[in-house]
């Protein structure tokens, strides 16, 4: 049995597989790889408090350093069930933050948490961008919440950290990302079936998939349903294990699922 942890549907049903990515930059518009235009950090500061910095040759993407957390201006700072979020929403003046030290925002559906990041003047990462943020986190117990019984408050596992400085991006809990799986594609790419990652794109996407664990891709799985509507979620979380990793995908949530192990964090194109 993969380690998926699924928490508490509160709203929608959980279908556990999963996953796929964008072979597009749907930030920057065009299919130009952000890996290959990645600068990582600059001296200077351009980003708000709280984010890192992604340039490509186009623009400057800020990355939340962390995942997002409860403003302290909502009603509710640790939501337990969809309801919380629900009612956190009812408040104007309640945005997500990306702070360390606070508990991720979990039980939250795709939709919310779309709407939450735009509350905050944000939006969902995108696959690719998502990927190139990642790049660099260390894909072991010893550096990130993968092999724990809880989740973590935000950055405090200080080793867990990307190339550009974002925190848990592997571990803790999955983070939601922009897209739709429909019927197994992902826009007009079919993704592989489910199993262990063997091959990706540009942006991590998977593209092919082998019955046993691939050292090359650090025994990451990648998640789909053959047909159907679906959200997507990369990276694992606090007790997915090997499974867990830069190249952990699942696309077999549906958009209305809200769970204890599912998170997000929110990017601004400058």
């Amino acid at each position: 049995m993969r380690w998926v942890k699924i928490g508490v549907v509160v709203v929608g049903a959980l279908v556990v597989t999963a996953l796929g990515i964008d072979a597009s930059d749907t930030v920057t518009g065009s299919r130009t790889t952000l890996l290959a235009s990645l600068m990582g950090t600059t001296h200077t500061a351009v980003c708000p408090d709280g984010m890192v910095e992604l340039k490509n040759e186009a623009r400057t993407i800020c990355i939340d350093a962390y995942e997002a957390g409860v403003g302290s201006d909502c009603p509710i700072l640790e939501p337990h069930s969809v309801q919380d979020t629900l009612q956190n929403l009812q408040n104007a003046a309640c945005k997500p933050v990306s702070r360390a030290h606070v508990y991720p925002w979990r039980f939250v559906s795709y939709r919310l948490a779309e709407q939450l990041c735009a509350r905050a003047g944000k939006s969902l990462l995108s696959n690719g961008v998502w990927y190139t943020s990642a790049l660099g986190t260390p894909d072991s117990a010893s550096a990130c919440p993968i092999h724990e019984q809880l989740v973590s408050r935000t950055g405090e596992h200080t080793g867990c950290v990307s190339g550009i400085g974002a925190f848990d991006m592997v571990g803790n809990v999955w983070e939601l990302v922009q897209g739709e799986v429909i019927d197994g594609k992902l826009f007009d790419t079919q993704l592989p079936d489910s199993g262990y990652v063997s091959a990706v794109s540009g942006e991590g996407v998977p593209t092919a998939t082998v019955p046993t664990p691939n050292p090359l891709y650090g025994a990451d799985y990648f998640w789909r349903e053959a047909s159907g509507t679906y959200a997507i979620m990369r990276g694992g979380f606090y007790n997915g294990q090997n499974d867990a990793g830069l190249y952990s995908t699942q696309a077999g949530i549906t958009q209305d699922f809200a769970g204890e192990a599912v998170g997000f964090r929110c990017s601004l194109v400058l």
